[in-house]
């Protein structure tokens, strides 16, 4: 693999509960959050449109992700519960890894696009644990993740500890 690890992500029952956590207990922030209807994702080889709210910060140049189930649809996120959720690697060829992955087994349990930038979220739990989640970036999703990152960077701690990632998205 020759991408780099960029995300971890966790899914949560409460999005206000875990950024508190996360900014109290760890110090990180602030959080960029949007709820997104994702109409043209698959699960399981199946349509299955989701709604859920997304929250991203950066923290010592490492993406987190949280993220909350809103409906009650099949999707990975509400399938495997709060908690430890998947590892995202940044990678220049998405469909060459996928096809990689398939070679060793590893099956794409949920795909769609964000941002325009396709996605893949494979089942590696037998490997690692988790499931892996592969992306290649394009210069808009970069651009966001690089705003994201410099405020995340510059935050004082305290102040508007969440932030519209919609407003991020816009800029």
């Amino acid at each position: 693999m020759s991408g780099k690890l960029i995300e971890v992500a966790f899914v949560v029952d409460d999005m206000a509960e875990a950024i508190a956590r996360w900014t109290t207990t760890f110090g990180v922030g602030p959080f960029f959050t949007g709820i997104f209807d994702v109409p043209d994702q698959t699960y399981r080889g199946q349509l299955a449109p989701a709604r859920m709210e997304v929250a991203f910060s950066f923290t010592n140049g490492a993406l987190l992700e949280l993220i909350q189930p809103l409906d009650t649809g099949d999707n990975i996120f509400s399938e495997a519960g709060p908690g430890f959720h998947h590892l995202m690697f940044e990678l220049p060829d998405h469909d060459a890894e996928v096809a990689r992955y398939a070679a060793q087994g590893y099956p794409v349990v949920q795909s769609g696009s964000f941002g325009g930038s396709p996605f893949s979220i494979i089942d590696t739990r037998t490997a690692t644990g988790a499931y892996t989640e592969i992306m290649a970036f394009n210069a808009g999703v970069q651009r966001l993740y690089s705003r994201m990152k410099a405020e995340s960077e510059a935050w004082d701690g305290i102040s508007e500890p969440r932030r519209n990632l919609f407003t991020a998205l816009a800029a």
